[in-house]
């Protein structure tokens, strides 16, 4: 079933029985597809109400423990609603979404991917988890942290043997860490990193202390065609003239002016260290763009000829 492939990564938490379906209903396959052979349907009080309560509630409960010094705060009908709403709030996340995989394809809630004519792998760490990223040929994406599906090890399974099987057939460009995260071997003898001066140019943004962040990242949206990245640009752009406009005009006294300069340096500084960051990223998606369009068309290409 594995196909010689290397083993997934461990699974963080496995369920009780490894590679049992969760949940009594199994979900429709798309289209044209087989018959789901995992899947993962979240309960309301396991998966949503019970994680709010833990995580949620009695932490704000404790907080406000403290900071009221006391327990004098459990006497104010307010303060319950106002903490049940919130941890009510959170109860759709902690839940998730259903999860369902079948030999050529993946499924997070309404959204699936085509597992073996994948164009763009990717993973990324972002506050402390590892989040997956998957677009198919018929420009599909599916985005979710793989910690979410590994608790299921066989549903985590087949969509890793979608991945490195598209990865090897694709001859698609993953960056260091997308190997690393997903235990793939490096496929293809091509360059395995973008040139030296697309690298130089995705450094500028640190070297000039942000100035170059709106710049950098607006290459990347047009090279890339993203419409989001186009507004990152702009919100990048945006603290650079309104300091150099505030330090000429704005008198450099008063507690209203001393919090706008607060609030610009911040600006600032997230143009600079963040969107330093964030350019850098974009530097490996400029790079492993057109290996995505070549896949994408001979994915294309294939499903033509077979279907004459």
């Amino acid at each position: 079933m594995r196909n010689r492939e290397p083993p997934p990564p461990d699974s963080p938490a496995a369920p009780p029985t490894p590679g049992e379906p969760t949940g009594n209903i199994a979900p429709i396959p798309p289209v044209g597809h087989g018959p789901a052979l995992a899947w993962h349907n979240p309960r309301w009080w396991k998966d949503g109400f019970r994680p709010a309560i833990t995580y949620v509630f009695t932490v704000l409960v404790l907080f406000l423990t403290v900071k009221e010094q006391g327990i004098g705060w459990m006497g104010t009908f307010w303060w319950w609603l106002l903490l049940g709403g919130i941890s009510l709030l959170s109860v759709p996340y902690f839940r998730g979404r259903p999860l369902a995989a079948g030999a050529d394809w993946f499924r997070h809630g309404g959204t699936w991917v085509n597992t073996t004519e994948l164009v763009s792998i990717r993973a990324a760490a972002y506050y402390g988890f590892n989040s997956l990223k998957l677009e198919d040929a018929d420009g599909r994406r599916i985005s979710i942290q793989t910690g979410t599906i590994q608790q299921n090890r066989r549903l985590w399974e087949l969509v890793h043997d979608g991945i490195a099987q598209s990865a090897r057939n694709g001859r698609l460009a993953l960056d260091r860490f997308t190997r690393r995260t997903l235990d793939l071997p490096v496929l293809h003898t091509d360059p395995p990193k973008p040139p030296a001066r697309s690298v130089i140019w995705a450094l500028l943004p640190f070297f000039s202390f942000g100035l170059f962040t709106p710049f950098a990242v607006g290459r990347a949206a047009r090279r890339l065609h993203s419409t989001r990245l186009a507004l990152g640009s702009v919100a990048y752009a945006v603290p650079i003239p309104a300091f150099l406009v505030a330090a000429v005009l704005v008198p450099s006294s008063g507690a209203a002016i001393e919090w706008a300069t607060a609030g610009l340096l911040i600006g600032l500084l997230i143009t600079w260290l963040p969107g330093g960051v964030h350019a850098y990223r974009l530097c490996w998606r400029i790079f492993a763009a057109p290996r995505a369009e070549k896949a994408r068309e001979q994915i294309l290409a294939r499903r033509t000829t077979t279907e004459n």
